[in-house]
């Protein structure tokens, strides 16, 4: 089931839950934060949008764009059947929708699904008390005023007046609220599979925001096909030493990079930023 939603910028389209659509439209529109440190798009270029989840990144795209293939990838049913009226209401663009999630190889998978927050779905969902803590600090930080998410003013002064222990009750059972998710059953596909199955020469950007499946993804690249990925953008979940080791992976196979800590409202994630010279 999905809602109307109308974003800051005017545009109308559906989702599952209009709070995490305006967060993922903030980072999305606002923050920009698949277009930093070189990441570019011209007219013509071959994308693929890996966890597309209701098509915000897409809609920016046909902002950006007058043609380009686009291949979105959703493997959650129901976030994909949003994703799918969403594009049937605002897409011009050379578009093919893939019910299904990339991985190491063909085949399914169990994903928990969370209709509350469905950009955090996942593969991976294990909660360990590490990550509880990161979720709950970025909760505690958007209290606490962090400059990139918009609260009205008379919240962000009530808030200002909030003791730290009862914001972090606050933050703890925002995560319950959110974070109570279903399990679904969803196919998987390979990178070098869509690549030889629509006979693609090139991926001018690869986005990805697979909730802590990113090494899964690329091990599903075979050597042949590195050298077609012109660009890449993704975030790392798990901290510094995973984001290192991601690092490390594009080096290994071309790619000049950038990694960056995000914002305090997102504890203990990065993004990565790869692109050929």
């Amino acid at each position: 089931m999905h809602h109307i939603c109308r974003l800051p910028n005017g545009l109308e389209i559906y989702c599952q839950s209009r709070a995490n659509a305006a967060f993922v439209y903030h980072e999305v529109f606002v923050e920009r934060v698949y277009q930093r440190h070189g990441i570019a798009l011209a007219d013509g270029d071959v994308i693929f949008d890996v966890g597309a989840n209701v098509g915000i990144y897409l809609m920016l795209l046909n902002q950006m764009l007058s043609k380009a293939k686009v291949f979105c990838f959703e493997p959650i049913p129901a976030i994909f059947e949003t994703l799918s009226a969403n594009a049937a209401r605002h897409n011009h663009l050379d578009l093919q929708l893939l019910n299904c999630g990339l991985s190491r190889a063909p085949g399914s998978a169990t994903f928990t699904y969370y209709p509350r927050s469905s950009a955090n779905s996942t593969m991976y969902p294990a909660m360990s008390a590490e990550n509880r803590r990161n979720f709950n600090q970025a909760v505690v930080n958007v209290l606490n005023g962090a400059d990139n998410v918009p609260l009205r003013q008379p919240l962000r002064t009530l808030l200002t007046f909030t003791p730290g222990p009862v914001k972090r009750l606050i933050a703890d059972l925002v995560r319950r609220y959110f974070l109570r998710g279903t399990k679904v059953h969803c196919p998987l596909q390979t990178i070098s599979g869509i690549v030889d199955g629509h006979h693609l020469d090139r991926i001018d950007l690869l986005k990805i925001d697979a909730e802590a499946a990113e090494f899964d993804i690329f091990a599903g690249v075979r050597p042949e096909h590195w050298p077609r990925i012109r660009q890449a953008v993704m975030e790392i979940h798990n901290g510094d030493a995973e984001a290192r080791k991601m690092e490390e992976l594009l080096k290994s196979v071309g790619f000049t990079v950038h990694r960056q800590q995000e914002t305090a409202d997102s504890a203990g994630n990065w993004s990565l930023y790869a692109r050929r010279e």
